[in-house]
């Protein structure tokens, strides 16, 4: 019950966008789809943040491994 609570805002925000693209003419399964993408797209930008700092974690990796041979 409190995680429905915290997470009440987003819920609301989905729920209203999944029916405004049903009211539009999409049917329930394509309303979905609809919604799927727009989250999709919406996290992106975490997506490339994370490839990044992976990226960066891979330039360090053999400093890593001689660190972990000593300790």
């Amino acid at each position: 019950m409190l995680v429905a609570n915290i997470l009440q805002p987003l819920i609301s925000v989905e729920e209203w966008t999944l029916e405004a693209l049903h009211s539009i003419g999409l049917g329930w399964g394509l309303a979905i789809v609809g919604l799927t993408v727009l989250v999709r797209i919406c996290t992106v930008p975490l997506v490339v943040r994370q490839f990044r700092s992976q990226r960066e974690l891979r330039k360090h990796m053999p400093e890593m491994k001689i660190l972990q041979t000593r300790h």
